[in-house]
């Protein structure tokens, strides 16, 4: 009966801190690539977006988007959306 108490807290405990947020921020593109863009927001907070689509041809350094993203722990953030 531990074993099983045991094994449910350890499968809390990693789906607690296992959990996904979504970031929708206004930003600057600092690079972009094929694959991942990077961006900087309004308090100066990096981060690298990975993409599944190539949207490098789309988006241009420098400019500003409204960008959302979602962050999955021991995962890269993925692109959601970004506007213009």
């Amino acid at each position: 009966m531990m074993t099983v108490f045991t094994a449910l807290l350890i499968f809390a405990i990693f789906i607690w801190f296992s959990k996904t947020t979504v970031t929708y921020e206004y930003a600057t593109i600092v690079e972009k690539t094929q694959n991942s863009i990077s961006l900087e927001n309004e308090s100066g907070r990096k981060a690298s977006v990975s993409t599944s689509l190539n949207i490098s041809d789309l988006i241009a350094v420098g400019e500003k988007y409204w960008v959302k993203y979602e962050k999955k722990r021991w995962q890269l953030p993925s692109l959601i959306s970004i506007e213009h």
